[in-house]
């Protein structure tokens, strides 16, 4: 579905669309629940991934067999573990990037098996540049895992304390999930995980009959 303006929707529709979008959140329970599915489903594209990688020449360790645990850091942290959360970290991020875009499937995997779909403010799936936005915030969750892993070779340098904000801000995000059914990424990007039959109530009541269906994508509201 392409962009375009939304210039067959009222105020009182858009009020009520996201009405029935809020009523339509899920649990945050599950939530977790496909969130779990839809790592599983990561971790197997990441195993059957670093073989190949391997192969050509790339070197991957998972954190390493010998962990010795000072101040709260992990010691050692080599490049081949930097380089194994960011790959993980970037095969999620497309993982979720493709399949939420709603030229794709218009969720994850594991939000399919939830009977769950990613929608903008309009009740709509969403198009690719909402999904990168929503979903690029998924990056900051592997960043304090690399932080605390160096803090015992660097002090008394700061990165400790970047290391603890970014937990903070996942602990942020855990928390709006549970208040606001909307994470960080979701309220930049203007998005809301729902039942595919509020989805599908939408589209009846106030998609099904417009002369245009194409994807409106919310300005992100940086």
């Amino acid at each position: 579905m392409g962009t375009t303006e939304n210039t067959q929707m009222d105020e009182k529709e858009k009020a009520e669309i996201l009405e029935k979008i809020r009523k339509g959140t899920p649990s945050a329970l599950r939530r977790v629940g496909a969130y779990i599915l839809d790592l599983i489903i990561i971790l197997l594209l990441f195993i059957f991934t670093v073989p190949f990688l391997q192969f050509i020449g790339l070197d991957f360790v998972g954190i390493p067999s010998e962990v010795t645990l000072i101040a709260g850091g992990f010691i050692p942290v080599t490049p081949s573990y930097i380089l194994t959360l960011s790959l993980f970290s970037l095969i999620q991020l497309a993982y979720f990037l493709i399949l939420e875009w709603d030229k794709i499937l218009g969720s994850s995997l594991g939000k399919k098996a939830a009977s769950l779909k990613v929608v903008n403010i309009y009740g709509q799936g969403i198009g690719l540049t909402n999904s990168l936005i929503r979903n690029v915030f998924r990056l900051l969750w592997p960043v304090p895992f690399i932080f605390i892993g160096i803090l015992p070779l660097v002090e008394p340098l700061p990165v400790p304390y970047i290391a603890y904000v970014f937990g903070v801000i996942i602990l942020i995000d855990l928390f709006l999930i549970l208040k606001t059914e909307q994470r960080i990424g979701d309220r930049v990007a203007d998005t809301y995980i729902v039942y595919e039959e509020t989805y599908e109530g939408i589209f009846e009541d106030y998609w099904k009959d417009k002369s245009t269906q194409d994807t409106i994508e919310p300005t992100p509201n940086w």
